[in-house]
């Protein structure tokens, strides 16, 4: 064995590694716990370290070298220790958008202005942490799984899962603050119809008064005739009753 040791040791070494990962994907995001690809990849690098340590001991298959049959177990096992890394990563990364996507859903930008005006910033940085994201992921697909690697992306999803963090603890404040100025709308809201309804009722008591008033005036009825001081104004002053006439002529009737 002694001549495997540097291989042992590298394997140990990536295994640490991703374990250490498997267990940082778990904390930010606990329903990962059950991502079955990731444990299908350690059991498949365990599989392939158990036959390494069986051609140690035993003969390899027919048809294969000792040596041959033991360094391609190697990087076999190495292999799926490497994808379970970028699993645990692609983990990280998508659990940090997703819940930061959830959190941010429903606070308005007006709370935002108010409690966190750098949130912008923040948005544009961590987009590009996501860009740099899908690099690695897209390197990975088509074979580059290298330590350099394997460290440059977690220095990555590093930066992008801090960022999703740092914008997460402000959303506590961000929807107290929309919560209270929802109730201050709600408020004004309300103190807007009294202020209406007052109105309206002030607009239709004084109304009813002025239509009271025009038809006490219209119902009014008229005079059927001119009083005698109308007609005295009109016709001239009314002659008193003549005084009995003194002439003996006017009261004695002729004789036929």
């Amino acid at each position: 064995m002694e001549e495997y040791a540097r291989e042992f040791e590298g394997l140990v070494s990536l295994y640490t590694k991703t374990k250490a990962l498997i267990l940082r994907a778990e904390q930010v995001d606990p329903d990962s716990a059950s991502n079955i690809a990731v444990f299908k990849e350690q059991r498949d690098a365990a599989d392939h370290v158990m036959r390494i340590l069986g051609a140690m001991h035993f003969n390899p298959p027919d048809g294969v070298t000792k040596d041959d049959y033991i360094r391609t177990h190697f990087d076999k096992a190495r292999s799926h220790l490497f994808r379970a890394s970028f699993d645990s990563l692609d983990g990280i990364g998508l659990s940090s958008k997703l819940l930061l996507k959830q959190d941010i859903a429903g606070i308005s930008n007006e709370a935002i202005s108010a409690v966190y005006p750098t949130y912008w910033e923040k948005v544009v940085e961590f987009d590009k942490l996501d860009e740099e994201v899908t690099k690695h992921r897209n390197a990975k697909d088509i074979g580059s799984n290298t330590l350099s690697h394997l460290e440059s992306y977690s220095a990555v999803v590093d930066g992008l899962h801090a960022t999703a963090q740092e914008i997460r603890q402000h959303i506590k404040h961000l929807r107290d603050w929309d919560a209270r100025n929802k109730e201050k709308a709600s408020k004004d809201a309300r103190l807007d119809l009294r202020k209406e309804v007052i109105k309206f009722f002030l607009f239709a008591f004084i109304g009813g008064l002025v239509l009271e008033a025009v038809k006490a005036a219209l119902l009014k009825p008229a005079p059927l005739s001119r009083p005698p001081a109308a007609m005295a104004a009109t016709n001239g002053p009314v002659q008193a009753n003549p005084p009995p006439s003194t002439n003996p002529s006017a009261s004695v009737p002729k004789a036929p």
